[in-house]
């Protein structure tokens, strides 16, 4: 149900599936109602990452849909977007690409953006 889910409605390829279930068997423990389709349709519908975007992240970072949407996305969504200033088109970029940046802590989000600042990057361009 869960492989089903993954392809048929994220649209994975059944090999990326397979090895998202691989390397995080969270997403065969995880509710497919309470948990991995809300945390999907978050993504698209908040925070407008396309499906076949967000499908390519969840094979970067099969955590994805397994993450508490109160306790950690959002939070960290606020951070980047009001914390740091990112726009929502900056926001989906970022995710597209380093999907493991809401897998991180508040703490390090923090600290890589202070060093970021420190060698010279302006707020405009982070």
């Amino acid at each position: 149900l869960k492989l089903a889910y993954l392809c048929d409605s994220l649209g994975m390829l059944p090999q990326e599936a397979g090895k998202a279930i691989g390397s995080n068997p969270m997403l065969l423990t995880s509710s497919l109602l309470n948990t991995l389709h809300p945390t999907a349709t978050y993504y698209t519908t908040h925070l407008c990452i396309p499906l076949p975007t967000l499908a390519l992240m969840c094979g970067k970072y099969p955590g994805l849909l397994t993450l508490n949407i109160e306790n950690n996305i959002k939070p960290k969504v606020e951070l980047l977007m009001q914390g740091m200033g990112l726009r929502q088109s900056q926001l989906v970029a970022l995710l597209a690409t380093s999907p493991t940046v809401l897998g991180r802590s508040k703490y390090s989000l923090w600290s890589s953006y202070n060093a970021l600042l420190a060698v010279g990057f302006s707020t405009t361009v982070v």
